[in-house]
């Protein structure tokens, strides 16, 4: 980790402080880069001009992600907290800019994390109500869903497991698709097949979007053979 050397707090106070509150927020990361920029009076008013961010293999909520590399300018902190020892804290939303990369094998070990299970099934329930069947998630609840591989190539995924029902009965599942951005907070998926209980086959697979939400901000979105880069900007709240 480097720091910015033109500030003995930023060295002694707000690095240390800022490394703190980063293992609090992530499992795991390698090659951590930090550079914060600012001067001591702007410092001690509690304002952070710029802050840059790069690191390989974090893990966030069981997320496994590769190259990350972001951006916060107009940070607001606690300072006063800070310099009496406690802990860093928020106190207006930020805008992070920045490019991350995931390769297939990343996805793969992130599967069973909460974050992209439960992703992975909402995304099953809005292409089965997007193409005509209803009341899905009343149904899937007499099922446990596992996800279990992701396989990523030029502009489209699969994404595979099993339905297991309360009498042990497994339902290979699978869903084919292409992704493509649509706008900068909403995707559009072209499914091409989906496999798992036989009157799921029936359904018509039609297109559909994902929204974002407004806090997202995606500016360039590449799916290839094996690899997601991203290129964005996204809201943190306090």
């Amino acid at each position: 980790m480097w720091i910015n050397t033109q500030s003995d707090i930023i060295s002694k106070v707000l690095s240390p402080a800022v490394r703190l509150w980063l293992k609090s927020q992530v499992q795991h990361t390698e090659a951590m880069q930090l550079h914060i920029q600012g001067h001591d009076r702007q410092i001690l008013r509690g304002y952070i001009p710029a802050v840059r961010l790069g690191c390989e293999k974090a893990i966030y909520q069981g997320l496994h992600l590769g190259l990350t590399q972001v951006q916060a300018e107009n940070i607001r902190l606690n300072i006063g907290q800070i310099l009496r020892g406690k802990p860093l804290k928020i106190l207006e939303p930020i805008r992070l800019a920045g490019e991350v990369k995931i390769e297939e094998s990343d996805l793969n070990n992130s599967v069973s994390s909460f974050i992209l299970s439960n992703a992975f099934t909402d995304l099953l329930i809005m292409l089965l109500e997007s193409n005509g069947l209803f009341d899905i998630r009343q149904e899937l609840e007499n099922y446990r869903t596992n996800w279990e591989k992701v396989q990523l190539n030029s502009e489209k995924f699969t994404i595979s497991g099993n339905l297991n029902d309360n009498h042990d009965y497994y339902f290979p599942l699978k869903i084919e698709a292409r992704l493509q951005l649509l706008s900068e907070n909403a995707l559009i998926i072209y499914p091409q097949k989906i496999t798992g209980l036989n009157h799921w086959s029936k359904v018509n697979l039609n297109p559909f979007t994902v929204d974002l939400g407004e806090d997202v901000n995606i500016k360039n979105l590449t799916l290839d053979a094996g690899r997601i880069d991203c290129l964005g900007e996204m809201v943190v709240k306090p």
